[in-house]
This record gives C-alpha cells, sequence and structure tokens, in this order.
C-alpha cells in the first residue's frame, strides 16, 4: 500500500505541474526513488522520471552547454590586453554600459592566465552584441601598430547613424590638453608662456590645485581665451577648461571619479540630450546627429588600476552617444599601441624594479603592462586615439613607419613623480569617427621650457573643415 500511494502520489504531481516550473519535490523523489531498493516497478517509475530528464540511474540529464566562444587572440608576453583590434562587435545603444557593478565584479573575478582573462571578456562582450565585423579593406584604418594586417570597417560599427553634420566654422580648430603639475606653484608665466606661444582654440587643464574660478579665468585671458570653466573637486586636484570660442556647459560629474568630467559644446544648436549619469538606459539617445562639437575633459585616477576600468566604463559610450566627439585630458593608463616600444624598452622591468608600490598598483596587472583602460574606450567607446592616427597617416604619406616611436608625455626634467619610473604616453586626445575625418595633426609638446614648467608634457591636435 505505502508504495502504491508513493507511485500514485507521483503520477499526481507529474500530471499537475508537467507543464510548469521546475518539480523541486518530484525531481528529489526521482532521484531517490529510481537508485533506491524499492520494488516499484522501474517500467512506471521511468515514465514518471524520464518526463523529468532523469535516467535510469538516479542521474538527470543535462542540456549540453553551448559552444565556446572563438578563441581569443594570443597574448603578448609583457601586457595584458583585452582588445582584439582585428575584429570589434558594434553595440546597440539600448545595452551599451553594463553597470559600473558589472565591470566591478569582473574586474574582481578575472582569471589568473590571460587565455582565461580574454575568454572572460569574450563571453562579457558576447552578451552585448554577438555580432563581428568583417575585416575589410575599404574605408578602414589600421588599428593595432603590432597587427599590420588588422582593419576593421569602421562604417559597420553600428554607433549612432552621423550624417556629415558637423560644419566647421572656421578654416581650423586645435585643442590642448596639459596637466600642469600641482597647480603650475610659481611657474603661471612659464605656463602661460606655453600655451600662448601654441595658440590652441581650446585648452583642458588638470591639476589646478589651489585655483579658483577667478584665477582661472585672469589666466585664460592671458591666452587669449575669454570663455572658462572650473570643477572643485573634493581630492583638490581641480580640472578646468577654457576656450576662445563660447561654449555651453552641458555637464559636470564627480560621482564615480577621482577627478571628475567635464562636458562642455561648442557651436550647438539643438542637440540630443541623454542622462550622462546613467549608465544603463541609454534606450533614449536620438539617432540625430549633434551639430556641435562635444568635448569631455577629465583626469582619470592615478592610483588604482581597477578604478581607473571603472571610470573609463562610464565614458565608454560616448562615441556611441554624440558624434562629434573629443575626450582629452590625462588618462593615467598605457595604450595596446605603444606596446612596441614598452616591448622593446624593457618598460615593464623598469616599472617592476623602480620598488615603486604605487608605480606598479597602476601600470601592472597579473605581472604585465595593463592596456585595459584604453582597451575599452579604443573597443566599447569607439574612440579613436589622436596621436595613432596622426602616427597612421605619416606611415601611409611617407611610405615608412617607426611603430617604436614613442610620444611620451612623460617624465620631463621637471618630473618628481615615482611612479613615472619610465617614459610612458598617459596624456591623450581621443575622439569619435566624426571628428577623426577632420583631424590634421597631433603632436606632443617638447621644448626647454616645457621641460622645466610640468611632470607632464602638453599634447596638441588640430582640426580642419573637410
Amino acid at each position: 500500500v505505502p508504495r502504491s500511494a508513493a507511485l500514485l502520489a507521483l503520477l499526481w504531481l507529474s500530471t499537475k505541474e508537467r507543464a510548469s516550473a521546475p518539480l523541486r519535490p518530484l525531481d528529489i523523489a526521482c532521484s531517490v526513488l529510481s537508485a533506491s531498493a524499492f520494488s516499484i516497478r522501474r517500467f512506471s517509475l521511468s515514465i514518471i522520471c524520464r518526463s523529468r530528464g532523469f535516467s535510469g540511474d538516479g542521474s538527470r540529464s543535462v542540456a549540453p552547454p553551448p559552444p565556446p566562444p572563438p578563441p581569443p587572440p594570443q597574448s603578448t608576453a609583457g601586457h595584458v590586453s583585452y582588445f582584439n583590434p582585428s575584429t570589434v562587435a558594434p553595440r546597440a545603444p539600448s545595452v551599451v554600459g553594463a553597470g559600473a557593478s558589472s565591470v566591478s565584479a569582473l574586474t574582481q573575478q578575472m582569471p589568473a592566465t590571460a587565455s582565461e582573462q580574454s575568454s572572460v571578456l569574450a563571453q562579457h562582450s558576447a552578451s552585448a552584441s554577438s555580432v563581428a565585423v568583417p575585416v575589410a579593406p575599404a574605408s578602414s584604418i589600421v588599428l593595432a601598430p603590432s597587427m599590420e594586417s588588422s582593419v576593421v570597417d569602421l562604417d559597420d560599427l553600428g554607433a549612432l547613424q552621423c550624417i556629415d553634420a558637423l560644419s566647421f566654422p572656421f578654416e581650423t580648430f586645435t585643442v590642448m590638453t596639459y596637466n600642469v603639475d600641482t597647480g603650475a606653484e610659481f611657474k603661471e608665466q612659464q605656463l602661460m608662456s606655453i600655451i600662448k606661444e601654441e595658440a590652441p582654440d581650446f585648452v583642458a587643464l588638470q591639476e589646478l590645485n589651489k585655483w579658483n574660478e577667478e584665477k582661472l579665468q585672469e589666466q585664460a585671458l592671458s591666452w587669449d581665451h575669454e570663455h572658462s570653466h572650473l570643477l572643485r573637486v573634493d581630492s583638490g586636484y581641480h580640472i578646468g577648461v577654457t576656450s576662445k570660442y563660447p561654449f555651453s556647459l552641458i555637464s559636470e560629474r564627480t560621482e564615480g571619479f577621482h577627478h571628475g568630467q567635464i562636458h562642455v559644446r561648442l557651436f550647438a544648436g539643438d542637440a540630443a540630450m541623454v542622462d550622462e549619469n546613467d549608465d544603463e538606459d541609454l534606450s533614449d539617445v536620438s539617432k540625430l546627429p549633434s551639430p556641435g562639437i562635444d568635448i569631455f575633459a577629465t583626469h582619470l585616477s592615478p592610483n588604482d588600476r581597477h578604478e581607473r576600468l571603472l571610470e573609463a566604463h562610464h565614458i565608454d559610450h560616448l562615441g556611441l552617444e554624440f558624434c562629434n566627439v573629443i575626450l582629452l585630458g590625462d588618462l593615467n593608463a598605457l595604450s595596446i599601441y605603444d606596446e612596441a616600444y614598452y616591448t622593446r624598452s624593457g618598460t615593464l622591468d623598469d616599472i617592476l624594479g623602480s620598488g615603486s608600490p604605487n608605480a606598479i598598483a597602476k601600470f601592472v596587472h597579473k605581472g604585465k603592462l595593463d592596456y585595459r583602460t584604453m582597451d575599452l574606450l579604443y573597443g566599447d567607446g569607439r574612440l579613436m586615439d589622436g596621436e595613432h592616427v596622426d602616427k597612421q597617416t605619416k606611415c601611409m604619406r611617407e611610405r615608412s613607419c617607426m611603430h617604436s616611436a614613442l610620444n611620451a608625455t612623460v617624465p620631463t626634467a621637471a618630473n618628481t613623480d615615482v611612479n613615472h619610473a619610465a617614459p610612458l604616453r598617459l596624456d591623450y586626445v581621443l575622439m569619435s569617427r566624426g571628428m577623426q575625418e577632420h583631424l590634421v595633426s597631433c603632436r606632443t609638446l617638447g621644448s626647454p621650457l616645457v621641460e622645466v614648467t610640468s611632470d607632464h608634457r602638453p599634447l596638441v591636435c588640430k582640426f580642419q573643415a573637410l
């Protein structure tokens, strides 16, 4: 009787809830009874349990796992990089920015080996898009100095459908980024001379320690800029922008940033506005091109590589939100485009041998040079590296190329930062495809005056109307 009752109960449960969610009590019963010595007819039991996916020995059959993602490119000894320049997957605006928490979990749970890390990143990227852009020679640009045959069709990146909407109201437009080193104390005159001689139209300044809005405005007037804005931050390392042309202040952001971020727009009419503090929901991003130039000035974390990666995640969607983007500042990160130089010059050994735990924490991840921050901006952000684009243009024009050359922005003769343990490129002007088409040149300035004014060299990029 007990055995018959058990069988009837199982039949009733199976009939009542067969189409519902998984039956945990029935699953447990099937697993126990099918492996037990009870004399219930195994044929009757199997009718129930096999419908639940159990085999005759009490084990449950499991659907085969999905095929693994394609193997990532081999990691080059001496660095950690998750950006595969030969294949870029487009990402729809509705899934751009998976949220800082997902990146945090990703960085904290990253496996030890480079191959496993690349596999994790490949799976993470696949959750956003599974469509790979085919390699195509037309309308393309070389993306990796270490992979000369790797090109990607930039027209197929799946970003905003930007019409050629940028109409320059001038023949040329020049931007500069300059980390002036803890407020350029007692060196304001030298700073003014460097900027005035170069005569940029827009300047992004970092480490404006002890500056206020009035001082920034006064200094800006000395290099003929009537417009300026200062963002004061808790760290005391304020950032600021000055401009020859009027601009609209779109936003300031300090949350999620070590030193903050300023977003201004030049030459703008009506433009699509989005909540830049919302890294999750970009479903309302307009497909209409911005009629102006969106410039983002920032200074990423100088200390922790993981914090810097999270900061990059907050801005990695700019190339998808706006058509004409310039991102500039001291990003405190290494670029895979400089890999050839770093490998040849033994940069990893210099950093490891510097005796500076801060330098190692800043630039080394799992025993290798860390390129992840810039990889995120190049890959997910769809942002072009102005210095690299300029170098590639010269390579094609002169039919020769020195991939191993480095336009280092640190250190200078005035350097006192132990983190600058070797020649490094840490300051960048990045841009969207819309702006890259107007790029004429990018230069890291070098002069006796530059060498004694700050521990960073300024970077200048010039654009012109087509």
